[in-house]
């Protein structure tokens, strides 16, 4: 998934869904960071994946999008994201996913590769 926020505005809410803001853009899908909301003032975010706009009337795609959900949501495990729910809204097929907050992977993957080049860098330097 690419970071960069796409032109067009998120939905205001998708289901029962409150969109609170986009988190990422890719070539199929949108990520959304969502709260759902329930009796006694019961909040948890969630996330949000729905079909990129221009995707959204290809069957295929549709298909290999609920394929994911599906086969996400058979998949219990420690390091897996949990899918709690699939569903259609005006047309969007979305599906809501267990917020994981924390840091950006893809981010700390970089600056790591950063500082070890620094530090090759720093040992070549000493060596000479």
């Amino acid at each position: 998934m690419v970071h960069t926020p796409a032109p067009v505005d998120p939905p205001v809410r998708l289901g029962k869904y409150e969109i609170l803001k986009r988190l990422a853009v890719g070539g199929m899908a949108e990520i959304y960071l969502a709260r759902v909301t329930g009796i006694q003032g019961f909040q948890k975010q969630v996330v949000v994946k729905t079909i990129r706009p221009q995707l959204a009337d290809d069957r295929t795609f549709i298909d290999m999008f609920l394929d994911e959900a599906r086969l996400a949501a058979l998949l219990h495990h420690q390091n897996v994201a949990q899918v709690y729910d699939i569903g259609r809204d005006s047309g969007t097929y979305f599906f809501a996913m267990e917020y994981l907050h924390g840091h950006d992977v893809r981010k700390l993957l970089r600056t790591s590769r950063e500082l070890l080049c620094r530090s090759c860098h720093l040992d070549e330097v000493e060596k000479k």
